[in-house]
């Protein structure tokens, strides 16, 4: 029994994938990926149509078909006109030579001569090519100073005392500057002497506020 049923809805099957079973206008239940049930329509032709699918669920298994991607239009980069470019000068402080010797000048400085000595005042006169840098303490060492081309101190030369017995050495001692804190700081490192023959490596050390 189970077996001739078997062949009469395998017959079935056949009559209905030939075409030859339905008029126009019946539906019948059709198989759609991921095992969802469509309808199909039989046609004027008596054949029945494409099966119609639902669309799928989410979490049904079936990927769904992605819309085609949007059009986006390009972004034009513009060149910007000459008036709208700030100069080079507009946006970089003018470096000036004048002004920084001007500051080192003007003070107020304070330093020493050695690394027992206390901080006390120090001053800087003078004209291009003519300055000098005077050290209060502890021997009252007055030198000629000279600056780079950034302003700044760069070397002393031919260092005297006016106490007698004590000289700096060498003749032309070199001039370190850089920030401490809020200050410039400069140091030479010399040879303090005495005509005894005492001798001690020392630094002249100066230094005033940062502008």
């Amino acid at each position: 029994m189970a077996r001739a049923i078997h062949v009469l809805f395998v017959l079935g099957a056949l009559l209905v994938g030939c075409g030859d079973r339905c008029s126009r206008g019946p539906t019948t239940t059709c198989w759609c990926p991921g095992d969802a049930v469509g309808q199909s329509t039989c046609g004027d032709d008596g054949i029945y149509g494409p099966c119609a699918c639902p669309a799928p669920s989410v979490g049904s298994g079936v990927a769904p078909v992605a819309p085609p991607p949007a059009t986006v239009a390009p972004v034009l980069l513009q060149p910007m006109a000459p008036s709208e470019v700030a100069p080079i000068s507009a946006v970089t402080p003018t470096f000036s030579r004048e002004a920084e010797i001007a500051a080192w000048i003007a003070g107020p400085l304070r330093g020493h001569d050695n690394r027992m000595a206390a901080m006390r005042r120090v001053t800087i006169r003078g004209s291009e090519g003519a300055y000098t840098i005077a050290i209060d303490n502890q021997f009252g060492f007055r030198c000629s100073l000279d600056f780079d081309a950034s302003g700044m101190p760069s070397a002393l030369r031919d260092c005297a005392s006016p106490e007698p017995d004590w000289h700096a050495r060498p003749d032309l001692i070199a001039v370190t500057c850089a920030l401490a804190g809020a200050d410039l700081e400069c140091q030479a490192p010399y040879q303090l002497g005495s005509r005894d023959g005492y001798a001690s490596r020392e630094i002249m050390l100066f230094r005033r506020r940062a502008s």
